[in-house]
């Protein structure tokens, strides 16, 4: 689940092993009691209980800010990951790192700064291949291809039919 804290910043657990990772959870937030709890001491039993056990997490964790929380997490190795805002991901040395990012050159000069794709083709490169067209750009090749003749495309362009 996604959890909101007390500076409005939110961040997910991530524990994907649900007995695994369900101890260390218990005893960041305060709570080694709900181990023998029988309505969270196994993962059928906090399932079944999963709408009263999100309430309870989502009061515990909007009051403390999500930086105390993640040294909280760290303490305890509980698995979690901030989700961040735009500006603080293009802060964020990681995302740099991951390539998730390309520079692709501009007609006339320049570049344009595109999101790569987070899948992974193999042997296929996955990278941005140039910038969009710009307004009407292929207009004349489409409509020729579509059957239009040199002078029609002329007239629409004159009625301000197309662009």
């Amino acid at each position: 689940n996604c959890y909101r804290c007390a500076d409005a910043r939110w961040f997910w657990l991530t524990g994907l092993e649900r007995d695994r990772h369900w101890p260390p959870l218990a005893r960041a937030v305060g709570r080694p009691e709900w181990l023998t709890d029988e309505r969270y001491a196994t993962a059928k039993a906090r399932q079944a209980n999963a709408r009263e056990l999100v309430a309870e997490l989502d009061a515990i964790f909007a009051g403390r800010e999500r930086h105390e929380w993640a040294k909280e997490f760290d303490v305890h190795d509980v698995w979690y990951q901030p989700l961040n805002t735009v500006p603080e991901l293009l802060e964020d040395p990681q995302f740099h790192a991951s390539g998730a990012l390309a520079e692709v050159p501009a007609p006339g000069g320049g570049s344009s700064t595109f999101v790569t794709t987070p899948i992974d083709f193999g042997t296929t490169p996955a990278a941005p291949r140039g910038v969009a067209p710009e307004f009407g750009e292929h207009t004349d090749a489409v409509l020729a291809e579509l059957g239009y003749s040199p002078d029609r495309v002329a007239g629409l362009r004159a009625e301000g039919g197309v662009g």
